[in-house]
C-alpha cells in the first residue's frame, strides 16, 4: 500500500504529497473524506476500489487535470465533490446514480437524471 495515503477506519482522509499525479485507492477503503484531495493541481487519474461507496463534500474540488472517474459503486456523492475539475470529460455511473448533495457536480458536467 502507498505509504503516503492517510487512511483511518476505512476512510481515506488524504494524501501526504499534493503534487501526486495518480492515486490507486486500496480495496477495503469505503469512503473518501471531505476535501481529501482538494486543490491537488497535478492529479489526473484516480482508481477507486469496489469497496468505495462514499465520496465526501469537495473531495476532489479544484483538481484541474483530473480527466475521468468511475462512480459505478458510489452510493453517496458529496456536494461539489468535483467542482473545478475543468478537464473532467468521462464519468461512469452505476445503474442508479444518486444526485450529488447540494446539487452541483461540476460547472461543466452534470450527472444524468435517473427515473
Amino acid at each position: 500500500m502507498d505509504e503516503n495515503l492517510i487512511i483511518e477506519n476505512r476512510i481515506l482522509k488524504g494524501y501526504k504529497e499534493k503534487l501526486i499525479q495518480t492515486v490507486n485507492v486500496p480495496e477495503g477503503v469505503s469512503a473518501i473524506a471531505e476535501n481529501a484531495f482538494a486543490d491537488f493541481p497535478n492529479l489526473y487519474s484516480i482508481d477507486f476500489p469496489k469497496s468505495l461507496v462514499i465520496i465526501g463534500d469537495g473531495a476532489f474540488r479544484n483538481c484541474p487535470k483530473l480527466k475521468s472517474i468511475d462512480l459505478e459503486n458510489i452510493v453517496t456523492l458529496g456536494a461539489e465533490a468535483f467542482l473545478g475539475c475543468t478537464a473532467l470529460q468521462g464519468v461512469t455511473f452505476g445503474t442508479e446514480p444518486l444526485p450529488p448533495k447540494g446539487g452541483r457536480f461540476n460547472q461543466r458536467l452534470k450527472p444524468p437524471k435517473v427515473g
